[in-house]
């Protein structure tokens, strides 16, 4: 048999936790492999004694202390256990608990995975939770408070809302007290909110904006706003604006 076939056949014949140890070693013969398997099986069994000696306890059945050592990878069936006293001095097997890996993790090294959480973690839940409720109410908003600007309309001081979603001007009727009115037949409007509403009447506005004095026609209509101008307005009068000032 080749020395590789039966390095494997070895490896793979070892319990899983030795098995593993063993082989991300990367042993080149039978004999290292036999000492690998050797150190790690002691280590093992000595990490479980100081654990039992920490904890107060010693193993249900205990078992006679025997000057020759046999490894958990042959206590299986049809396995004997290997006589030391006949190896030869070159493969004796070096117990170095320091080539195994340490099977103990520090305390600071573990996750915390109980319900009781530290002051610092509650404190980032309470700030989520406020960044949660804010991003909410501020997609539960449905309307805003719309930008109107002060005009001088029939000699009285109204407040107007410059709306290019609307193709035409509309003026309450309380403004257009005692302006003289035409009627308008079989005219509708739509508002925002789906609503369809009857005009019959059109007024011509004079119209003092800080000094520009102009005049527009506009349809009655009471809403919310005293003013509304529309497209028709902005294409007639092209006003710019001063967002500095935000007139």
């Amino acid at each position: 048999m080749m020395d590789k076939e039966a390095l494997d056949r070895f490896q793979c014949g070892l319990a899983p936790t030795i098995r593993l140890e063993v082989m991300t070693r990367f042993p080149t013969s039978i004999d290292e492999a036999m000492r690998l398997a050797l150190a790690v099986e002691a280590a093992q069994q000595h990490s479980q004694n100081i654990l039992a000696e920490q904890h107060g306890f010693s193993p249900s059945h205990p078992q006679q202390a025997s000057p020759q050592l046999v490894p958990e990878y042959l206590h299986t069936s049809g396995v004997a256990a290997m006589d030391l006293d006949g190896v030869p001095a070159r493969t004796t097997p070096s117990l170095n608990v320091t080539e195994s890996i340490p099977l103990v993790v520090p305390e600071e090294e573990l996750i915390d995975l109980s319900d009781d959480q530290d002051v610092v973690s509650q404190e980032l839940q309470k700030t989520l939770e406020k960044d949660k409720n804010y991003f909410n109410s501020l997609l539960s908003i449905k309307e805003s408070d719309l930008p109107l600007y002060l005009m001088s309309c029939n000699g009285r001081a109204v407040k107007v809302l410059i709306d290019s979603g609307a193709s035409r001007s509309y003026v309450a009727s309380t403004i257009v007290a005692g302006l003289p009115t035409r009627l308008i037949p079989n005219r509708e409007v739509e508002t925002a909110g789906g609503h369809v509403l009857a005009i019959n009447k059109q007024v011509t506005l004079p119209l003092d904006a800080q000094g520009y004095k102009h005049t527009m026609n506009a349809y009655v209509l009471d809403t919310k706003f005293d003013l509304i101008l529309g497209r028709s307005w902005l294409k007639t009068v092209q006003p710019t604006p001063n967002w500095a000032s935000d007139t």
